[in-house]
């Protein structure tokens, strides 16, 4: 929507096509597809000064704003283990996260470190919500769709941390990560903690195992 003022007066409303662009009167279609409002606002104000002389120059005489109107709606597919799987309408300016905050989010089976986004039959993207928790930088967020498919499989290692550590309980684990990566999720070491060495007990194929592992091993 476009409100303009001033020695003209106009509201226009402009809907986005299929393709992307928007057909102001007098003036070529104008792609707009994936700009922010700001970009947008920038842009149209150099096309609107080629019909409004009052636009252009230091003493404007005509003033103008941009806003979003009505957004859109898209349907998108999330399936497997999520506490909410099924088909959602979001609008269009949603994400990954936003798909999957509408889900409720993986069950306690559901995998955080590789969510996967199919588009056209195809992975397109991956996202590990790990290094969200830790750096609160969310790699990988696309903007979806309309006929996306996001995926939460179950986990494939998983192991429970406890004792002297900032954070305990159980971590999800990449098939490269070792202790060290572990340390870090668990926020590292207490001031109590003897850290020259850790127990680590598991299920070997024929008996439960206790292993001693020194510091110089944690990688």
């Amino acid at each position: 929507e476009i409100d303009i003022w001033g020695a003209t007066q106009a509201a226009e409303t402009y809907i986005v096509s299929s393709e992307g662009t928007i057909r102001p009167e007098n003036l070529r279609p104008i792609y707009v597809n994936g700009m922010t409002i700001e970009e947008f606002r920038e842009m149209i104000g150099h096309r609107l000064g080629a019909i409004y002389a009052g636009l252009r120059g230091d003493n404007p005489t005509i003033f103008y704003q941009v806003s979003l109107g009505n957004i859109r709606t898209i349907n998108v597919s999330i399936v497997g283990e999520v506490n909410n799987p099924g088909n959602y309408a979001l609008n269009s300016l949603s994400t990954v996260y936003t798909a999957l905050y509408a889900s409720g989010g993986p069950t306690t089976s559901g995998t955080f470190r590789s969510i996967q986004l199919i588009r056209d039959n195809q992975l397109y993207s991956e996202i590990d919500i790990y290094e969200f928790l830790q750096t609160g930088l969310k790699a990988g967020d696309e903007r979806l769709r309309s006929g996306d498919v996001i995926i939460v499989r179950p986990y494939k290692k998983r192991i429970e941390v406890r004792g002297e550590v900032k954070r305990s309980g159980f971590f999800e684990l990449k098939a490269d990560e070792t202790f060290n990566d572990v340390l870090k999720y668990a926020s590292g070491f207490t001031n109590t903690a003897y850290k020259s060495l850790i127990t680590a007990k598991r299920n070997g194929e024929i008996e439960r195992e206790v292993l001693d592992v020194p510091a110089e091993e944690f990688a």
